[in-house]
């Protein structure tokens, strides 16, 4: 009998996964596949795409297969840095507690939690007189910009900024995409912390797309360009940022080959 190749075995998995998980909710379905620690369906491919594009456009060099490999253990070695490596072994622990706490509203606390995730370890990396200013899972104490170029808020401001930001989110009983973009430049606005606000930022939009039955999208380093103009232009042109999500969710859905029949409670 002729043996199956490893994508031959991929694809019959996800076929396998996709017909088990009709009618499920996605975050459900996704939650089921982590906790199974099956990394061959929807569950693994998100994780290594929404890690890598992510953990890109922050400047890590480890490519997408990099990423799969690393995540299934088939290779250890990858492009970049030794932080770089560290960081995306990180964003897999993220993404998985944010699946674990995707139904929980946003607050402080889950911020600090998602921030000590993807930071754990970095300070060996950073220069003996740096170090000060590496706050991990607590607000910056320095001020800071996104991408060098927009200000955000001060230290001294941010802990109000974050409390009015949620209070006002959270007063929206029913969400929309428009919603999750806008908290997105909200909270990018602010740059709570020293780094990796961009990362935090992104797999928030993501748990909420998921808490809220909204098709989630991932926003691909091939977007960049478009993703930096966005949050620039943002404050006199919100349709920038929320054009640039919508054609990521259908990139999403195609890539993922989603269909409303198949998750009916996805929109």
């Amino acid at each position: 009998m002729e043996k199956k190749t490893l994508d031959e075995k991929l694809n019959d998995n996800m076929k396998r996964v996709k017909e088990q998980l009709v009618g499920d909710s996605f975050a459900e379905s996704l939650l089921r596949q982590k906790r199974e620690n099956d990394f061959l369906g929807e569950y693994g491919k998100i994780k290594a795409l929404l890690s890598s594009n992510s953990e890109q456009l922050e400047g890590s060099l480890i490519t997408y297969q990099e990423t799969s490999n690393l995540l299934r253990n088939i290779a250890s070695k990858t492009s970049g840095s030794e932080l770089n490596r560290l960081e995306m072994l990180n964003h897999f622990k993220l993404f998985d507690y944010m699946l674990e706490t995707y139904s929980q509203p946003l607050s402080k606390e889950l911020f600090f939690s998602y921030h000590k995730i993807l930071k754990e370890g970095v300070e060996k990396f950073t220069a003996e007189e740096e170090k000060k200013y590496v706050r991990i899972g607590r607000f910056k104490s320095f001020d800071n910009t996104i991408g060098g170029v927009i200000p955000t808020v001060s230290p001294e401001e941010v802990e109000d900024a974050i409390d009015k930001l949620l209070f006002e989110y959270e007063y929206i009983k029913a969400k929309s995409l428009e919603d999750i973009t806008d908290f997105h430049f909200r909270f990018e606005s602010i740059h709570p912390f020293y780094d990796g606000n961009g990362r935090i930022g992104r797999i928030v939009m993501f748990k909420e797309c998921l808490a809220n039955n909204i098709t989630p999208f991932i926003i691909s380093n091939l977007q960049r360009a478009e993703y930096g103009k966005a949050l620039r232009e943002y404050p006199i042109d919100k349709d920038l940022m929320l054009t640039l999500c919508q054609d990521a969710q259908n990139e999403f859905k195609k890539v993922m080959g989603i269909s409303t029949k198949k998750h009916e409670k996805i929109k």
